[in-house]
This record gives C-alpha cells, sequence and structure tokens, in this order.
C-alpha cells in the first residue's frame, strides 16, 4: 500500500527548535513556539493525535539540545538513541544521538565510542537486511545542532522502491548531496517501524 505525499522543507531533521531530549516514556512534553506538543508516553495513540492536530512533539527531560520527532525513533538504547531522518532522500538515512548532554565528539567517553560501535553494527545490519545499500557512509557533521550524533547514510548504485516512493542516489561515487525529501509522519512512522522489526531479527 503506497504512503502519499512528500512534505516540501528546507530544513534538515535536525534543523529545529527547543533543548529536547528524544526519550520516549520518560519526562514530559512541552509547549513549543506556542503550540500544543504535549501529553505523557510515546504511544501509537499519541503519535496517531499528533497527526490529527498535525503538530510536532517535542520531549522536554533537559539538557539535550537536538529534537527527534516521536515518529522517527526507531529505539531508545542506554547510550545512544536511533531514529531515521526525517530527510529521506537517501532511502532510511538515519541518526545515532547521544542520549547524555555532549557537544563535542572528543568528550565522549571510552564506553560510550564502544557503545556506539554496538549501535552501528546492529543498525547497519538492519539497513542492509532491508534494502541492500551498496555502501553506507558515516559522518559527525553537528552543523546546526551540536549535540553529538552521527548521521549514518546509505548509498545506493541503482533506484530503491519503498511503499510506492522511488529513491535513487545522484551522487553515487560522489560525497553524498544536500537534496531534501521530507516525508509525511505516516511514511516515516512505517520507515521506523520497519527498521525497528528488522533490529529485532538482527541483533
Amino acid at each position: 500500500m503506497a504512503l502519499a505525499g512528500v512534505a516540501a522543507a528546507q530544513t534538515s531533521h535536525c534543523g529545529h527548535v527547543a533543548k529536547v531530549s528524544p526519550i520516549a516514556g520518560a519526562g514530559r512534553l512541552i509547549r513549543l513556539r506556542g503550540r500544543l506538543v504535549g501529553g505523557a508516553g510515546n504511544s501509537g495513540e499519541n503519535v496517531t493525535t499528533a497527526r490529527s492536530r498535525r503538530v510536532r512533539w517535542a520531549w522536554d527531560t533537559g539538557g539535550v539540545s537536538l529534537q527527534l520527532d516521536p515518529v522517527t525513533v526507531i529505539e531508545e538504547r542506554e547510550l545512544w538513541t536511533l531514529a531515521i531522518n526525517r530527510n529521506q532522500h537517501l532511502l532510511v538515512k538515519s541518526l545515532i544521538v547521544m542520549r547524555r548532554s555532549c557537544t563535542a565528539v572528543l568528550d565522549v567517553h571510552d564506553h560510550e565510542w564502544t557503545s556506539l560501535q554496538q549501535e552501528i553494527r546492529r543498525l547497519v545490519a538492519a539497513l542492509t537486511a532491508l534494502f541492500e545499500p551498496d555502501q553506507v557512509n558515516f559522518a559527525f557533521l553537528m552543523n546546526v545542532d551540536a549535540q553529538v550524533h552521527l548521521h549514518v547514510i546509505p548509498r545506493y548504485a541503482t533506484r530503491r522502491h519503498w511503499h510506492g516512493f522511488v529513491f535513487e542516489d545522484p551522487h553515487w561515487g560522489e560525497v553524498f548531496g544536500s537534496e531534501q525529501r521530507v516525508l509525511n509522519e505516516g511514511a516515516l512512522s512505517a520507515l521506523a517501524l520497519q527498521v525497528r522489526q528488522t533490529l529485532g531479527s538482527v541483533s
């Protein structure tokens, strides 16, 4: 079944507002620039309500200066959060975001590096099982949001199809591009769910 709609946008996944944390099932939701963003929990019911009201949700547990839309969150781990990028110009482009407040890669502790390596292996195994990327790029960009987060960017020599969408990599063989293709919340939620389910089978 096709998931219709691609939202026009000029911002990246990370280029949003407010100091928030993506921690599911904890904390409280806040009012963001005068828009309602809250109730407790991160259930499917809340996400559905958010979509119906056309609002963006943000978790306020303090300290972490990067906003993740809950529909994009794949998994909350002890030290890192796995999420798909709202900008899907490359299919299943993802993020691994540090849970504690940290704005410099050099300040990542040894045990956090070890944990990050494990999360990378798990996530790449899931992405490979789903879409068989021909290469995967990794980048600590942090140009818009200083909170430590790793971009996991699958690369494709040929087009991929998913839920009625066609994805191409026009810069294959080069540095990935900066095109914007922000999927609607229904598509983002379905993609995050598919990766989450696959993680369970490859972990």
